[in-house]
């Protein structure tokens, strides 16, 4: 019998893991989209469900650090048939949270949602995939767009939680919840217990809902202008010495007031500045400056002025 390694891809409490048996004694098809493999380790027969023959009905994201506090809709959980009803728990979760989103319908489900108070909870000092991103597949789906808006719910996430929220693989699913092929990133995901504090939470059905929905909208319009932004406030966030948080918010500081200069209208010192820095000015500078030095050069005293028209269009960095 051949030797073949296998690979698959799971979540164990939170964490992405890839395991492999390196050894395969036997493989044999089990009926339409799974095979049955025999491992020679114990002999251990392990099912894989590949769906690859099904059309897709869903894309599934798996997302880091959700930690959602109510869900707008529940999860049903049917009993086993043997199960004693006054010995397990309740049959349901609210952990759903449903909202549109660049023209369609998506689902936020968080696979957590009950377990923090438990002795078994997990380890929060590493980050963790805690939650379920779907909506419906379309025709004319391409994974780019996708994942593009998947994305653009991920930074709005990051600043409703504090936290860092990424996705780490988008898979296409079929009716029957297998997964018909899987693609996944290595992105830098912070520990789930780092970051500040929440700007919106679910507290209440319907709180996140409309937040979600508006924002994506306007990250939606400039795109890449929104996730460095945002990237740089969850930095700020998580990162521990106030030196560098200061330094992160003064950038962000000076990109949000060098966006909106153009709105501002007003001069930050005088409308009238720029037409009084004329030729007779700069010489009258350039003369004053080199007094300082016999080594002062006029592309110094131009950058200086060039300097003070810009302290003049906007704020500047330290204000």
């Amino acid at each position: 019998m051949r030797k073949a390694p296998w690979t698959g891809l799971g979540v164990a409490d939170g964490r992405l893991l890839k395991s492999s048996i390196a050894l395969v004694c036997g493989c044999t098809p089990t009926h339409t989209g799974s095979i049955t493999l025999r491992a020679r380790l114990g002999q251990a027969t392990i099912t894989v469900s590949t769906g690859a023959d099904t059309p897709p009905a869903l894309w599934q994201f798996r997302l880091s650090n959700v930690k959602l506090a109510l869900g707008d809709e529940v999860t049903h959980h049917p009993l086993s048939p043997d199960a004693d009803p006054s010995q397990v728990p309740r049959g349901w979760t609210r952990n759903k949270l449903p909202f549109r989103v660049a023209g369609r319908q998506w689902v936020l489900i968080d696979d957590f949602m009950g377990r923090w108070s438990k002795k078994d909870k997990p380890d929060v000092a590493i980050p963790l995939v805690t939650a379920r991103l779907e909506t419906a597949f379309q025709a004319a789906d391409t994974r780019e767009s996708v994942t593009s808006a998947s994305d653009d719910i991920a930074v709005v996430l990051t600043l409703a939680f504090g936290c860092d929220v990424r996705c780490v693989s988008c898979s296409r699913v079929n009716s029957d919840g297998m997964c018909i092929n899987t693609l996944s990133r290595s992105p830098l995901v912070h520990p789930f217990n780092s970051g500040g504090q929440t700007v919106v939470n679910n507290w209440e059905p319907g709180i996140l809902r409309p937040f979600i929905e508006t924002a994506c909208s306007k990250v939606s319009e400039e795109r890449d202008w929104w996730h460095k932004t945002l990237g740089l406030y969850q930095l700020a966030q998580v990162n521990k010495y106030l030196e560098i948080k200061c330094a992160i918010l003064n950038i962000l500081v000076d990109r949000i007031a060098a966006k909106h200069a153009d709105t501002v209208g007003a001069a930050q010192i005088d409308e009238k500045l720029p037409a009084r820095i004329d030729d007779d000015f700069e010489k009258r500078l350039h003369d004053l400056l080199s007094e300082l030095s016999s080594h002062w050069d006029e592309r110094r005293t131009r950058r200086l002025i060039e300097t003070i028209k810009d302290w003049n269009a906007r704020p500047s960095f330290g204000e």
